[in-house]
Formats: C-alpha cells, sequence, structure tokens
C-alpha cells in the first residue's frame, strides 16, 4: 500500500526520497528553508499513524510560521521512500524526526508522547 496521508493536507509536504540530497551517508533536505523542519514518518496501514492526521494537520496550521513540517510515507516503494526510512533507522510509526536548523542533516529524533499536548509543549519550547 502506497497511499499517502497528507496528499490533501495544506501546509503538511509529502516528502520522497529523491527530496533528500545524500552526501557523505547524511541526508539532506533539498528544500529550501530557513525554518526548522519536523518530519512524521508513517505507514498507512497503521492504525496509530492514521489516528495523527488531524493533529498533524492542526499542529501544522498553528505553528506554519516556526516550523516546516513533512510527511514520508515509509510504505512507498515505488519512490525509494522504503530505503529511505531504513537509512534513517525509523523502525517504529508513527516516528518523528525533528531539525532545528533546515540545512542539518542531523535529525533528532522526538521522544515524546504523539498526543495534543505534548507535541504543542514541544514545538513551543523551540520557538
Amino acid at each position: 500500500m502506497d497511499e499517502d496521508l497528507y496528499k490533501d493536507s495544506r501546509l503538511v509536504k509529502e516528502l520522497k526520497h529523491n527530496d533528500f540530497k545524500i552526501v557523505k551517508d547524511k541526508f539532506i533536505l533539498k528544500d529550501d528553508c530557513n525554518l526548522p523542519i519536523i518530519i512524521n514518518f508513517y505507514l498507512p496501514s497503521c492504525k496509530h499513524c492514521r489516528k495523527i492526521v488531524r493533529l498533524w494537520n492542526e499542529i501544522s496550521i498553528r505553528f506554519n510560521n516556526d516550523f516546516k513540517f513533512y510527511s514520508i510515507n515509509c510504505d512507498d516503494v515505488n519512490n525509494n521512500n522504503d530505503l529511505l526510512c531504513k537509512k534513517l533507522k525509523i523502525k517504529e510509526y508513527p516516528s518523528i524526526l525533528y531539525s532545528l536548523k533546515s540545512d542539518s542533516n542531523k535529525y533528532i529524533k522526538y521522544r515524546g508522547r504523539i498526543n495534543k499536548d505534548d507535541l504543542l509543549y514541544f514545538i513551543s519550547y523551540y520557538i
């Protein structure tokens, strides 16, 4: 299944493997943005991933001037997203990685609970 859960989202951009440039085994997002980035890795078949689609969209609307929101469908083998997720060591879904510098290749795993209060607190902490 390679359904993009965020294809209709206004502010969450669905990324593919080719949206990254790879330099010395480091993944750098090609998107030219000067905001911190936050990426939700998901599987369309995962009930927890489907459950947070509305939450991810709500948060992206609220903080679109402070963070750039993305999603990656790790089941999308046609675009090599499965390889990207494997190289980034994504092993549970949903998983959230963030980088406070858009041009950085260093992604940090969000360790909190994936619910509205915890995500709002986390993002508010960095703005």
